[in-house]
């Protein structure tokens, strides 16, 4: 057995996504065994008994008979619930939650996450036996599973919450003392990694003649009211820019003036130094179906992508990516492999990701993507809300199905009056907090920036310079999304052999089916600080922590002596 793992003891049907929580919080660990030692249990079933463990995590939205023996007084919370951490960060749970009683019998600790609403507690740590016992009132995996297969309502969508369960865990286990090894969910030398992607809803107006897009684009034009600012007042020169493009109308039909929804060439000069992916509708008036009844009319792409080959080719060969905006392929794996194919016979790019159009999505989508081999999906995400949907802003893979590109951030979601709706400060500021989230947790900032938004009626250009100049400040690396998507592979392939303690050195095996190459995959290694005076009963309260990038399969040692100390504010 690996030395230093964490042993998991859960529900038989919940493996799948305890596998996939420990991809995401990606740290030595195995499933229990009865007779093997482990400094760390996690516990997300009914045990009669605590397991043999240094610290034991004990999960669960019910009533433990551990409950009962310390006279806890459980009160058990249907359904959603707001939990608060003690640094005040909130975040929702979804299955129900289990709340004890206050104040907390001794010779427990302080509760290190209490109910928003009425202040119980909602944890607490104790000393038993020797051990650490975190008590933590909702069931982890049940939590874990409703995120990534489901995902959190829209009025959630700026919490991170899957990323805070993974916080939560390791915080508590270097607090009680514990020894910590995980491969952060970032490149060596970066916060977090953005992906620059852009729909193609429309290439140019002309295909569409006189139909509801353009007598809307029309509409919205000459409505001065539309063209606002960051200072939320009317931008009269975005005005006189719409003004403009609708007066070149005839001018654009006749074939004499230049389009006024093309500007797939000006993001060719944004992100020159970026690259992003672009996803094309791959069928010519198919506005496809629902699962039972077909979609409006209007849905459907007046472009035909064999007419814009060329286009795909230039895209690629500047180092930009061309994927699929699905139609059908979100339910049904016949069409959406000709969908992948009408993209193929275009650009012959071996590796094709899909995001779908309108964001479709159901329960069976993953496995017919899979079915259809697509390299990965990148739908999970808001019409209406920027965020997390999933929890997360990682690539997971539920369930063995395709990998999943989280959608972060949306233009329209930000925008349409009958969406987010917000001034361009506000939807500034909102964007900010996201990335500051980013910076906490890491993972792929996901922007889909549609390619009409640059010009006429929507003249969102500047705000989107403004997005990217926010971005640039930070230790970001800008990737494709496939070569995002890969990055995580390369990080789920690497896997801990061992790890062995001297008294001055600590020494890691690690081996991976694919290459240590950059951006490079990096160890992160936490020590335990003591502070034996800590009043709530968590006996340490900092940690040292060192950053190793892998280059190889060779055994790493490091001596203990230059593992700095550091504060983790998660």
């Amino acid at each position: 057995m690996l030395k230093n793992s964490i042993g998991v003891i859960s529900k038989k049907l919940q493996e799948s996504t305890v596998t996939e929580f420990f991809e995401l919080f990606k740290t030595p660990w195995r499933f229990y065994r009865q007779g093997e030692c482990y400094d760390i249990v996690i516990v997300d079933q009914a045990v009669e008994e605590l397991p043999e463990g240094k610290i034991i995590f004990l999960y669960g939205a019910e009533t433990l008979s551990f409950d009962s023996r310390n006279n806890l007084n459980p009160v058990r919370k249907n359904g959603l619930h707001l939990l608060k951490k003690r640094n005040g960060r909130r975040f929702p749970v979804f299955q129900g939650t289990c709340l004890f009683g206050d104040p907390l019998p001794n010779p427990l600790g302080s509760a290190f996450l209490e109910s928003e609403d009425d202040h119980l507690p909602a944890s607490f740590c104790l000393q038993i036996n020797g051990k650490t016992v975190i008590r933590i009132g909702y069931d982890l995996f049940s939590e874990v599973h409703f995120l990534l297969s489901k995902g959190q309502p829209p009025e959630y969508a700026h919490i991170s919450t899957l990323d805070i369960h993974i916080s939560i865990i390791r915080k508590l286990i270097l607090r009680s003392g514990g020894f910590l090894i995980e491969i952060p969910p970032v490149p060596f030398g970066h916060s977090f990694i953005t992906c620059l992607t852009h729909d193609v809803d429309f290439i140019e107006l002309k295909p569409h003649k006189l139909d509801r897009s353009v007598l809307g684009f029309i509409a919205r034009g000459l409505n001065p009211i539309k063209a606002r600012g960051f200072d939320s007042k009317i931008a009269w020169k975005n005005v006189l820019r719409n003004w403009l493009a609708i007066l070149t109308l005839p001018g654009v039909y006749l074939g004499r003036k230049k389009d006024p929804w093309f500007d797939i060439d000006r993001y060719l000069i944004l992100e020159s130094d970026t690259h992003s992916t672009f996803y094309f509708i791959p069928l010519k008036n198919v506005s496809g179906s629902s699962g039972r009844l077909p979609e409006p009319k209007y849905r459907a792409a007046r472009y035909d992508i064999s007419n814009y080959a060329e286009l795909m080719q230039c895209l690629c060969r500047e180092g930009f990516e061309v994927g699929v905006h699905g139609i059908d392929a979100w339910h049904d794996s016949e069409k959406g492999e000709n969908e992948r194919k009408a993209i193929f016979q275009a650009v012959e790019q071996n590796h094709i990701g899909i995001r779908m159009h309108w964001l479709h999505f159901a329960d069976e989508s993953p496995d017919a993507l899979k079915q259809a081999q697509y390299l990965y999906d990148s739908t999970r995400g808001y019409n209406d809300a920027i965020g997390f949907c999933c929890g997360t802003a990682q690539v997971f893979q539920f369930s063995n199905a395709l990998p999943e590109l989280p959608l972060v951030i949306m233009d329209t979601a930000l925008f349409y009056p009958d969406r987010m709706g917000l001034p361009w400060n506000s939807a500034l500021r909102k964007c900010k907090e996201i990335i500051s989230n980013m910076r906490r947790y890491g993972g792929a900032l996901t922007i889909n920036w549609h390619t009409r938004s640059l010009m006429p009626e929507r003249n969102w250009g500047d705000f989107y310079m403004a997005l990217l100049g926010a971005i640039k400040c930070e230790k970001t690396i800008f990737m494709t999304a496939c070569q995002a998507v890969s990055w995580f592979a390369k990080r789920r392939q690497a896997l801990f052999e061992d790890i062995q303690f001297s008294d001055n050195h600590v020494k890691i095996w690690l081996r991976s089916k694919s290459h240590f190459d950059d951006p490079s995959i990096f160890i992160r290694i936490y020590l335990p600080i003591i502070n034996p005076s800590s009043p709530d009963g968590i006996l340490h309260t900092e940690h040292a922590v060192m950053d190793i990038p892998i280059t190889d399969n060779k055994p790493i040692c490091v001596p203990l002596s230059e593992i700095l100390p550091a504060t983790n504010n998660n």
